[in-house]
């Protein structure tokens, strides 16, 4: 098989990579394949800032809308589903990333992480039904603090999943993560949006107003509908996790607003983090 090229396009949350993509399909002939954590579930549209209808009409995205919220994707598989898209892709591909631990995963590959044992699992249960997630959280800081570095700190789902395999291998799941590239490409060039910090908190204020504005409320409300109140404490999301705060009356809407804002920038600052490590391994990258 001809060894497929990919083009890299790297940029934080609210940078401004759908827009480009956007412009460069009145000129060009491609299909994108999306990098993002969030955008991968279904209903989470406006406080995810999904690709409107009609660009998703005209333009094929991979990896968008492919798995219910109450659903688990982690990367091994991303790196399963993207070796099945990209062999079956003839058009050009642009990978547009938000999510630097999928590409991460993608370039340098996962071994296969040990099976933890039910009394592990029911470990860790246990200490989050006790002490909560802020100390499962402090306590992946002390163990793995390069994973820890990747997480969001109410991300319960994977902060337990790193501690268990902590606890069953008494060894990082961070070191299960070799160089070792998975999937057969060759990545042709790379773009990466490079906003200063100023740039940035002005696009995520305006965003999020766009956002309200747009519905993120009742897109909220519908959720809980479907899933119920919980899969927000279960997979916390930023944007959905506050706007619930905002529902529950705990919080007023220019709080909500506000949280969502400063948890945005603190997910982009880890974001530039993991992004600056890996394009020191890139060739070829252009900072636009």
């Amino acid at each position: 098989m001809v060894q497929k090229e990919i083009e890299l396009l790297l940029g934080e949350t609210a940078s401004g990579k759908t827009d480009l993509l956007k412009e460069r399909s009145k000129k060009e002939k491609f299909v994108v394949f999306n990098c993002d954590s969030r955008q991968i579930y279904k209903f989470l549209d406006i406080g995810t800032a999904k690709p409107d209808k009609d660009f998703l009409e005209r333009v094929r995205h991979y990896f968008v809308d492919i798995v219910e919220y109450n659903q688990n994707f982690s990367a091994g598989d991303f790196l399963r589903k993207f070796k099945e898209y990209v062999e079956s892709e003839d058009k050009k591909i642009i990978l547009s990333v938000g999510t630097p631990f999928y590409l991460n995963s993608l370039i340098y590959g996962l071994d296969d992480i040990p099976d933890v044992s039910i009394e592990t699992k029911k470990k860790v249960e246990n200490i989050l039904k006790d002490k909560g997630i802020f100390y499962l959280y402090e306590l992946l800081k002390k163990v793995d603090p390069k994973r820890a570095e990747e997480l969001n700190r109410n991300d319960k789902q994977r902060i337990a999943r790193s501690l268990e395999v902590y606890f069953e291998t008494n060894k990082p799941i961070s070191s299960f993560y070799k160089k070792k590239k998975s999937v057969d490409f060759k990545i042709k060039k790379v773009n990466y949006i490079f906003l200063d910090k100023d740039q940035l908190r002005l696009r995520i204020s305006k965003r999020v107003e766009r956002m309200v504005s747009r519905g993120l409320i009742e897109e909220v409300e519908k959720i809980m509908s479907i899933y119920g109140e919980n899969i927000f404490y279960e997979k916390p999301v930023i944007g959905y996790f506050e706007t619930l705060e905002y529902i529950k009356g705990l919080i007023t809407k220019d709080k909500m607003k506000e949280k969502i804002v400063r948890n945005t920038l603190l997910l982009v600052k880890r974001q530039r983090t993991f992004f600056k490590k890996i394009v020191k391994d890139l060739n070829d990258v252009h900072f636009i």
